[in-house]
């Protein structure tokens, strides 16, 4: 669960940066980008977003299997 944990806080430095309409930092980009699904270019903010479901939804399991042990 720490893998999402650090996914959701990668992509919220890279979101609220755009919407302070600031360039997010490099090495944040760059690893985001290493974590996208697909080698296809994606806007930032969408893969941001992507990302962010992927390790809520991440959570949601682990958690569920932790309740059903």
């Amino acid at each position: 669960m720490e893998q999402a944990v650090e996914t959701l806080r990668l992509a919220l430095r890279v979101l609220m940066a755009i919407i302070d309409r600031r360039c997010p930092e490099p090495h944040d980009v760059a690893a985001l980008q290493r974590l996208a699904p697909s080698g296809e270019p994606t806007p930032l903010d969408e893969l941001a977003c992507d990302l962010i479901q992927k390790a809520v939804q991440q959570r949601a399991t682990a958690r569920a299997a932790g309740a059903g042990s």
